[in-house]
């Protein structure tokens, strides 16, 4: 699942969805959340 499909699965608009993961992991939290590691995968083709 690449960040466009997490947006939709959330039904949340992709660039809030990145601004707020960006903030959670500034705050030390991504640790503690193994999901918001899914924001920097990529969907290979």
């Amino acid at each position: 699942m690449n960040q466009e499909e997490f947006a939709q699965y959330l039904c949340v608009n992709r660039s809030a969805l990145s601004k707020e993961l960006n903030r959670i992991k500034k705050e030390g939290a991504k640790d503690h959340y193994p999901i918001l590691s899914i924001h920097r995968q990529k969907k290979i083709i």
